[in-house]
Protein backbone atom coordinates (compact mmCIF):
# COMPACT_ATOMS: atom_id res chain seq x y z
CA UNK A 1 0.00 0.00 0.00
CA UNK A 2 2.85 2.38 0.74
CA UNK A 3 4.24 1.84 -2.76
CA UNK A 4 0.89 2.83 -4.29
CA UNK A 5 0.74 6.03 -2.24
CA UNK A 6 4.28 7.02 -3.19
CA UNK A 7 3.57 6.43 -6.90
CA UNK A 8 0.32 8.38 -6.66
CA UNK A 9 1.99 11.34 -4.94
CA UNK A 10 4.83 11.26 -7.48
CA UNK A 11 2.32 11.17 -10.36
CA UNK A 12 0.41 14.20 -9.02
CA UNK A 13 3.66 16.08 -8.44
CA UNK A 14 4.65 15.41 -12.07
CA UNK A 15 1.22 16.58 -13.32
CA UNK A 16 1.58 19.80 -11.31
CA UNK A 17 5.07 20.41 -12.72
CA UNK A 18 3.80 19.82 -16.27
CA UNK A 19 0.92 22.24 -15.66
CA UNK A 20 3.26 24.92 -14.28
CA UNK A 21 5.61 24.43 -17.24
CA UNK A 22 2.69 24.78 -19.64
CA UNK A 23 1.57 28.00 -17.95
CA UNK A 24 5.14 29.34 -18.09
CA UNK A 25 5.41 28.50 -21.81
CA UNK A 26 2.08 30.24 -22.47
CA UNK A 27 3.31 33.31 -20.59
CA UNK A 28 6.52 33.32 -22.63
CA UNK A 29 4.54 33.02 -25.87
CA UNK A 30 2.27 35.91 -24.81
CA UNK A 31 5.35 38.01 -23.98
CA UNK A 32 6.83 37.31 -27.42
CA UNK A 33 3.53 38.21 -29.12
CA UNK A 34 3.32 41.45 -27.12
CA UNK A 35 6.92 42.34 -28.00
CA UNK A 36 6.24 41.69 -31.70
CA UNK A 37 3.08 43.80 -31.58
CA UNK A 38 4.99 46.64 -29.88
CA UNK A 39 7.76 46.45 -32.49
CA UNK A 40 5.17 46.59 -35.29
CA UNK A 41 3.53 49.64 -33.70
CA UNK A 42 6.91 51.38 -33.36
CA UNK A 43 7.74 50.57 -37.00
CA UNK A 44 4.34 51.91 -38.13
CA UNK A 45 4.86 55.12 -36.14
CA UNK A 46 8.36 55.57 -37.58
CA UNK A 47 7.07 54.99 -41.11
CA UNK A 48 4.22 57.46 -40.58
CA UNK A 49 6.62 60.06 -39.20
CA UNK A 50 8.96 59.59 -42.15
CA UNK A 51 6.11 59.87 -44.66
CA UNK A 52 4.73 63.07 -43.07
CA UNK A 53 7.59 65.03 -44.58
CA UNK A 54 6.39 63.94 -48.03
CA UNK A 55 2.69 64.74 -47.67
CA UNK A 56 1.38 66.72 -50.59
CA UNK A 57 -1.37 69.24 -50.91
CA UNK A 58 -4.13 67.91 -53.20
CA UNK A 59 -3.90 71.03 -55.37
CA UNK A 60 -0.24 70.16 -56.15
CA UNK A 61 -1.24 66.88 -57.83
CA UNK A 62 -2.89 66.72 -61.27
CA UNK A 63 -4.11 63.41 -62.66
CA UNK A 64 -3.84 63.42 -66.45
CA UNK A 65 -4.72 59.95 -67.67
CA UNK A 66 -5.46 56.49 -66.26
CA UNK A 67 -2.62 54.15 -67.22
CA UNK A 68 -3.49 50.98 -65.32
CA UNK A 69 -4.31 49.39 -62.02
CA UNK A 70 -2.18 48.08 -59.21
CA UNK A 71 -2.75 45.98 -56.12
CA UNK A 72 -4.44 48.86 -54.28
CA UNK A 73 -6.27 50.72 -57.00
CA UNK A 74 -5.90 52.70 -60.19
CA UNK A 75 -2.66 54.28 -61.41
CA UNK A 76 -2.65 57.57 -63.29
CA UNK A 77 -0.10 59.55 -65.25
CA UNK A 78 0.04 62.93 -63.61
CA UNK A 79 2.10 65.83 -62.43
CA UNK A 80 3.15 66.95 -59.00
CA UNK A 81 4.49 70.48 -58.68
CA UNK A 82 5.32 70.39 -62.39
CA UNK A 83 7.09 67.00 -62.34
CA UNK A 84 5.74 64.02 -64.30
CA UNK A 85 4.70 61.30 -61.80
CA UNK A 86 2.65 58.15 -61.38
CA UNK A 87 -0.32 58.72 -59.09
CA UNK A 88 -1.40 55.59 -57.24
CA UNK A 89 -4.84 55.43 -55.67
CA UNK A 90 -6.34 53.19 -53.03
CA UNK A 91 -9.83 51.74 -53.48
CA UNK A 92 -10.31 49.68 -50.31
CA UNK A 93 -8.99 51.85 -47.48
CA UNK A 94 -8.40 49.59 -44.49
CA UNK A 95 -5.78 49.76 -41.76
CA UNK A 96 -3.94 46.77 -43.24
CA UNK A 97 -4.03 48.21 -46.78
CA UNK A 98 -2.76 51.58 -45.59
CA UNK A 99 0.11 49.84 -43.76
CA UNK A 100 1.02 47.85 -46.91
CA UNK A 101 0.60 50.92 -49.13
CA UNK A 102 3.00 52.90 -46.91
CA UNK A 103 5.49 50.02 -46.99
CA UNK A 104 5.30 49.96 -50.79
CA UNK A 105 5.87 53.72 -50.93
CA UNK A 106 8.90 53.46 -48.67
CA UNK A 107 10.28 50.55 -50.72
CA UNK A 108 9.89 52.33 -54.06
CA UNK A 109 11.22 55.63 -52.70
CA UNK A 110 14.56 54.19 -51.59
Amino acid sequence: DNNISVVSVEHHRKEKEDEEESIEMTDQQNNIENMTENQNKKRDIATSEMLKQYLLRPQDVVMIKRVGAGAFGEVFKGTCMGELVAVKTMIDVTEANVREFKAEIVLTAT
